[in-house]
């Protein structure tokens, strides 16, 4: 388990398409992606209000300390967007669930 902070840096060559990074460990028989994109860079300043949909695993391989590591970073990952964004979370395992029945202000979740 990580005892501190852990941040890595991808630098594209200005290259703004979806990308989706995949990385497998076999020291910890995990692997993990990455997912980037960016939104179309628009000419007005006017304030945005995002969405963001966070999908997880809530399957048996996910009990105890995976979940709460996962608990975790969703928390410090919501109390970082922007001011006026919305999100929700889908869960999948047995089924698929969203956790709320609408999206959430983030202001109101954390």
């Amino acid at each position: 388990p990580l005892v501190r902070d852990l941040t890595i840096y991808i630098k594209t060559d200005n290259d703004f398409s979806p990308k989706l990074f995949i990385e497998h460990s076999e020291l910890y028989s995990s692997t993990v992606m990455l997912l980037s994109f960016v939104p179309p860079a628009t000419s007005d300043n006017s304030p945005r209000n995002y969405e963001f949909i966070f999908v997880v695993d809530r399957s048996g391989s996910m009990m105890g300390e995976k979940m709460s590591q996962l608990q975790k970073a969703l928390r410090r990952v919501i109390e970082t967007l922007p001011t006026g964004s919305i999100f929700n979370i889908v869960g999948f395992g047995n089924d698929v669930e969203f956790l709320f029945d609408k999206s959430q202000d983030v202001s109101n979740s954390v």
